[in-house]
């Protein structure tokens, strides 16, 4: 017997979406249950690494839809987040300085890691602020 013997058969690529989606509402729905629980502040799944096929990539962004906000960061590389439909989902988005799609990610927390001001920041902050008010 040989290779040539063994009956192959190839199967046509599946049409629409599959469970993928389902499941990935289904994960997060348990992170957000461990984040309102206080179990966790903040959970992450990279959607970048999973095997989405673009009808997967819709029905998910179909599914946890588009929040009423989003923000755009423009600091070594250009990366944009938004609030799903469901509260405490954030998409986020990170691209490279040839403005192609490097990560994308969902986080589920109250507010992104990404959103929060860093405490160096803060303090320099206060410096600059009180800088200008002595100039008053």
């Amino acid at each position: 017997m040989s290779l040539d013997d063994i009956p192959i058969q190839i199967a046509p690529p599946q049409e629409g979406p599959s469970e993928m989606p389902k499941a990935l509402l289904h994960e997060v729905w348990e992170l957000l249950q461990a984040v309102c629980a206080g179990r966790s502040v903040r959970e992450r799944i990279d959607l970048h690494g999973l095997p989405l096929s673009p009808a997967d990539y819709q029905q998910l962004q179909q599914l946890l839809g588009r929040g009423e906000v989003s923000a755009l960061i423009e600091a070594s590389g250009r990366s944009e987040v938004f609030e799903t439909a469901v509260a405490g989902v954030w998409w986020l988005r990170d691209f490279g300085a040839d403005e192609r799609l490097v990560a994308e990610y969902l986080e589920i927390t109250a507010l992104p890691l990404m959103l929060m001001t860093h405490h160096d920041d803060l303090c320099a902050a206060v410096a600059l602020l009180q800088q200008q008010l002595s100039a008053e």
